[in-house]
């Protein structure tokens, strides 16, 4: 019987994309890459599922992040119609070495355990069971407990390369006389807790090798990726070095995350229905620019019916047929440009914010219904709100808020062990993206929630802070921006065009925004890990920043949350008083406020001031840079500079 397991869409994009390994009851397996495991020729004669069908629309990440290509979304079993105990998604089994834990045998599946295969014949065999039938049982029973028991180590290479250790060839590297064993199964001899304390032992002629031995040095890199079914001797040669690395280790597999909010103008629910790519090019040959063809609504509608769904055409008929004819002329008359780079889609979204905290939207004069937006915020809900020293904060609840969040690739940050940065380490960006016909496709995953959006009432309090003569921990950072980042590695950064993360106004809102997130999960019902962050600068003039973050909360398959994160704008004021305590204070000062951020052109390895667990990191899920760019120091400097 084939056995299911079930994920969440979002730990697809998250935690267990392809190229990743997922523990299951039945062993570790490797997700394979999307047009192998989901749209394989099975699915798609079966289940009639195709990458267009679950498209999601979205212009600015298509058009802008990704360049051109398209996303889709991973569809549940309740949503194809099939039972729960259908398998949608195949997967891999990996490593096919295994390790038998009762008789200390290192063995591969293909041949088992050969003392369990001894105690197995003779149980079958005074149970009555044929040869034949022994011989099935056998085979079927070895295999399914090797992939229980798979070995916790493999190989991995900063190019995205993974494969299993070649046992044989390790413990007889340094043999000098032949050996006449199989090689399908070694002695594993474990006399303590260390690694080398552990000796893999062939039975034959005894040439031995230990644990530590083989995890310390570099080996020829196995040259596959898993996720695209390749297998070892059928791809080109891999120069650089894998390393042997735990298959549960966190840096094995470093998700690349493209997130972007749906925002005004465009944020209503017939915009996501009518700006696919198909619907949009049979909009255009339907519709005139001036809209004449509007003017017959029946007759318009009919001729929609052969590229909407029965559903969509509800969804339009329920708008006001103003807002419809608008929105529609919208589409077929866009001449906007979208933003390509990540500097300029987030300014673009931080744009948005402010003219939403200003005006509201959906706008007052307009027939749209907060039930028909992906956005909605009540200009009457916005606050604003003074910190101890008469600062200004606009504070804005969003209660509808739409993302997508899309997984473009992984990246493997393996090497030497013993490294003094790992944060450093250089490592492939390796696409899970595949194509149809002359479209990419990458996997998405679509999220509602809620949020506050905060920023300076008056945006010259950073210009005033970046004037003063005594600022000597902006400096630092500022320098680091000015060099442009010289030595960091690009991966590091957002964007590597700007590498606007340097900029001290970033490191100011995002320490903030971490202090905030600490300080709500104090004062409300969620943790700290629910609540996810977007920092917003806006450096056109780096001598004269703007900035501010977006604090939220989402999640797939929703009309929204139940509002309790917009409801602490009211009491916001206290929220801020203790962020403001939590920047001064650590249970690890001296240490933590004594450790300074320092910019070398010739080795660069900082990444963060005075930041630690205690105090400033958060989960790694919360946070969109991987908790790099952060110092206590810097909105301390602003805070002392305004008394």
């Amino acid at each position: 019987m084939v056995k299911v397991q079930h994920i969440r869409k979002s730990q697809f994009i998250t935690t267990f994309g392809p190229g990743s390994i997922i523990e299951t009851t039945e062993g570790p397996r490797v997700i394979l890459r999307p047009d192998i495991g989901l749209f394989n020729e099975h699915n798609r004669e079966t289940l009639g599922i195709s990458p267009k069908k679950l498209e999601i629309s979205h212009d600015r990440m298509s058009q802008g992040y990704l360049r051109g290509a398209r996303v889709f979304e991973l569809p549940s079993n309740a949503e194809l119609e099939v039972p729960q105990n259908y398998v949608i998604y195949r997967t891999r089994p990996f490593p096919e070495w295994s390790l038998c834990p009762k008789h200390g045998i290192l063995y591969h599946q293909s041949y088992g355990c050969p003392k369990c295969r001894e105690e197995l014949n003779r149980e079958l065999k005074n149970k009555g069971y044929s040869d034949e039938e022994r011989e099935r049982e056998i085979k079927w029973r070895l295999r399914e407990q090797g992939r229980k028991q798979a070995i916790r180590f493999i190989l991995a290479c900063p190019k995205g390369h993974m494969g299993d250790i070649s046992w044989p060839y390790e413990v007889h590297k340094n043999s000098s006389k032949p050996c006449n064993h199989n090689n399908s199964w070694f002695e594993w001899i474990r006399k303590g807790p260390s690694l080398s304390d552990v000796v893999i032992r062939c039975p034959e002629c005894k040439a031995s090798v230990t644990l530590k031995e083989i995890y310390q040095r570099p080996h020829s890199c196995p040259s596959t990726y898993l996720e695209r079914n390749e297998k070892p001797g059928e791809t080109k040669k891999c120069e650089e070095k894998a390393y042997v690395i735990q298959r549960q280790a966190s840096n094995l597999y470093v998700p690349e995350i493209v997130t972007l909010f749906t925002v005004p103008p465009r944020a209503t629910t017939l915009h996501k229905i009518l700006e696919r790519d198909h619907i949009k090019g049979a909009l255009r040959v339907l519709v005139d620019p001036d809209g004449t063809a509007l003017e017959d609504r029946e007759g318009f509608l009919k001729r929609l019916e052969r590229v909407l769904t029965t559903a969509e055409l509800t969804e339009l008929e329920s708008y006001d047929w103003d807002d419809v004819r608008q929105i529609i002329l919208d589409i077929i008359n866009d001449s906007r440009e979208i933003p390509t780079t990540p500097y300029e889609l987030f300014k673009e979204e931080f744009e948005s914010f402010i003219m939403a905290s200003e005006k509201g939207f959906p706008p007052v004069k307009s027939n749209i219904k907060k039930d028909k937006v992906l956005f909605y915020v009540n200009r009457n809900n916005v606050r604003t709100v003074y910190d101890e020293n008469g600062v200004g904060f606009r504070v804005t609840p969003i209660e509808k808020l739409h993302t997508v969040m899309v997984l473009k690739g992984y990246r493997r940050f393996v090497g030497k062990p013993g490294d003094s940065d790992d944060s450093l380490l250089e490592a492939d960006l390796v696409s899970v993206g595949f194509k149809e016909g002359d479209t990419e496709w990458y996997p998405g995953v679509q999220l509602f929630g809620e949020g506050v959006f905060i920023t300076f009432r008056d945006p010259q309090q950073l210009w005033e802070y970046a004037r003063r003569k005594s600022k000597e921990h902006y400096d630092r950072w500022f320098s680091a921006f000015t060099a442009k980042g010289r030595g960091y590695p690009d991966h590091l950064f957002k964007d590597p065009s700007t590498k606007f993360e340097l900029h001290p106004a970033f490191v100011f809102w995002h320490t903030l925004s971490h202090m905030l997130i600490r300080a709500i999960s104090v004062d409300s019902g969620y943790s700290a890990a629910s609540i996810r962050e977007r920092v917003y600068v806006k450096i056109d003039d780096p001598n004269h920043p703007e900035g501010g973050v977006i604090l939220y909360t989402a999640q797939p398959n929703a009309d929204g949350t139940l509002g309790g994160l917009i409801s602490l704008v009211r009491k916001f004021e206290k929220i801020l008083n203790r962020a403001y305590d939590f920047l001064y204070s650590c249970s690890n000062d001296p240490l933590c406020i004594e450790q300074e951020f320092r910019f070398t052109l010739d080795a660069p390895t900082m990444v963060n001031g005075a930041a630690c667990y205690a105090c400033t990191l958060i989960s790694e899920t919360s946070c969109e840079h991987r908790n790099m760019w952060l110092d206590r120091h810097v909105p301390v400097e602003w805070m002392e500079g305004l008394e």
